[in-house]
């Protein structure tokens, strides 16, 4: 049905029901991510590609979970899919891009503490990766936070 006619909305609702009563994440991804192209609303888009994202990542498809996610990105910066990809990068160690979604992290969290383990986490992978200039800062930034 996808190939049929992939711009039938009423036909890819359907087929999201069925994929996820049946609990195949593969399909639904694909699905979501179908819906997601033709929604106008950006809110609308933005929901679509976050359960996109989360079908691919329970389906195995770390990478397309990741382009879902930074879609949605591009629509609104929200804490769930800065820790999808926080969670995504990390599995597939790519720590430099995971060391940016955690400086987003900690500027998205109002909380003190919950900044300061995003930034000790950022320092860390920014360590383990030779940037010792750049972690020295986020680690400078804890001790700013949490005297």
């Amino acid at each position: 049905l996808l190939a049929v006619a992939p711009q039938d909305r009423q036909a890819l609702e359907s087929l999201s029901k069925l994929y996820a009563r049946s609990q195949n994440a593969r399909q639904l991804s694909q699905v979501y991510a179908q819906q997601a192209q033709l929604a106008a609303d950006p809110a609308e888009k933005l929901e679509l590609l976050s359960k996109a994202g989360e079908a691919f990542a329970i389906a195995g498809d770390d990478d397309q979970a990741i382009d879902a996610w930074r879609s949605a990105l591009t629509i609104k910066r929200t804490v769930k899919a800065l820790s999808a990809l926080d969670h995504l990068f990390g599995k597939q160690e790519r720590h430099a891009e995971q060391a940016d979604v955690l400086a987003q992290l900690a500027e998205e969290t109002a909380e003190a503490d919950g900044k300061a383990q995003f930034l000790i986490r950022r320092g860390q992978l920014l360590e383990r990766g030779g940037q010792v200039a750049d972690a020295l800062r986020a680690f400078a930034e804890v001790l700013q936070l949490v005297p």
